[in-house]
């Protein structure tokens, strides 16, 4: 007789409380007056968050003497909205000038662009954030 162990992962949507597909399921990490906090969360209700933050995100200039990429975060002890259920890898990479690509991507939404939450930023876009935050382009693509 063979035997066959499987594992059951419940994700439970911080937002909701319900329970979520997996597939569905996304982590928003941000931080607020040097607090970090985590979200774990369908993507929907994710991509909201994100697009009610990003006029916010266009306005704000990065804080050198706080910025650190998501990566050095990981060790860092956050509040989360409930206990976590997943361990999630972070999904944006830091930049060496501390603008990331997320933050092209928020501004370029914020801007009225026609851009995804994911993929591939066009250069013309990731040229008109550098104009625009007096960065360069180099700098939106080199990591830390």
């Amino acid at each position: 007789m063979a035997r066959r162990i499987v594992e059951l992962v419940e994700i439970t949507d911080d937002v909701t409380g319900e329970v979520i597909p997996e597939e569905d399921a996304d982590t928003v990490r941000f931080s607020v007056d040097g607090m970090l906090f985590k979200l774990e969360t369908s993507q929907e209700y994710a991509d909201g968050f994100r697009d009610m933050l990003a006029k916010y995100v266009a306005l704000a200039q990065v804080d050198d003497e706080y910025a650190i990429s998501p990566k050095s975060a990981q060790g860092i002890r956050t509040r989360t909205a409930a206990p976590a259920k997943r361990t999630a890898a972070p999904r944006r990479a830091a930049t060496g000038s501390g603008h990331t690509l997320v933050m092209v991507r928020s501004w370029a939404q914020g801007e009225g662009y026609d851009l995804g939450d994911r993929g591939r930023i066009p250069a013309s876009i990731q040229e008109a954030y550098a104009k625009a935050h007096g960065v360069s382009v180099e700098d939106l693509t080199a990591s830390k």
